[in-house]
């Protein structure tokens, strides 16, 4: 660690820990993977230590508790369900398990942040999505992997980017977004605030990949409508001129007609 080696020092800490048990080396290996930013397994060495410790021991790391709440907002768990048994689960470009049987969460541990999910099995069109993991939270996914045999790709863009997605009423994520159907026509739903919601379909061959990008028109309030505020202008000059009028009407007993007579004499 102090020649900045931090896999290294987890390596040799490792061994050591498999033939002391010392829990003072469970710390230890919790800095050395802080340092390399694989904060999960971080967090796991910190409560490990943290539970066999002694309480000697654990009174040397005054600021163990600290540590451990500000890497549990730089982890976040992500629970994946699928369809297919055994598929490859990828975020990041890195296998991190396979895919339970079907209707049971495969449950992982990651680093906070933006990240590309990939799924993908023999036979099946791989299912693509980017997803925010939440520190200190989780996030759950669904996927339905669809044989190649009968489907296709879809990819959904919007502009301006960023709007949810959702594909026959299935919630995808956040544009850019790409998935497997069936093929056949789809209808795509596109919501961002600030935006008005926009439907369209769209049609998915036979092995076909579909990108479609979908624009949004913008709802602008009424009082930021130019017609509205010209309206409104009108209104109050009008309103002027009868406020005029009314405070420069004459007084009653300023005219030619004395009462009781129809015209002047």
């Amino acid at each position: 660690m102090a020649a900045f080696k931090p896999g290294e020092a987890f390596e040799d800490y490792k061994r050591a820990y498999e033939i002391t048990r010392d829990p003072a080396l469970l710390y230890n290996m919790g800095r050395a993977l802080e340092a390399l930013e694989d904060y999960p397994s971080a967090l796991a060495r910190y409560e490990e230590f943290s539970r066999l410790a002694s309480p000697e021991l654990r009174a040397r790391v005054p600021k163990l508790d600290e540590a451990i709440a500000s890497l549990r907002l730089r982890v976040a768990k992500l629970s994946v369900v699928c369809n297919v048994p055994g598929a490859r689960i990828l975020v990041r470009d890195r296998t991190v398990g396979d895919t339970a049987a079907a209707g049971e969460p495969l449950v992982v541990s990651l680093v906070a942040g933006a990240a590309t999910l990939e799924v993908d099995a023999d036979g099946y069109a791989p299912f693509v999505r980017s997803v925010v993991l939440p520190g200190g939270s989780s996030l759950a996914v669904e996927v339905q992997l669809v044989p190649k045999a009968i489907g296709g790709i879809l990819i959904v863009d919007t502009s301006p980017p960023g709007a949810t997605v959702l594909v026959d009423g299935r919630a995808l994520g956040n544009a850019p977004v790409e998935a497997s159907v069936r093929s056949g026509p789809h209808e795509v739903v596109v919501r961002l605030p600030g935006f008005v919601e926009t439907n369209t379909s769209v049609v998915v061959g036979l092995g076909e990949r579909r990108a479609v990008t979908v624009k949004l028109g913008t709802t602008t309030p009424i009082t930021q409508k130019w017609w509205f505020w010209a309206g409104v202008g009108a209104v109050i000059a009008a309103g002027a001129i009868v406020t005029y009028a009314a405070f420069t009407e004459r007084s009653p007993g300023t005219g030619t007609i004395l009462p009781g007579q129809t015209q002047a004499p």
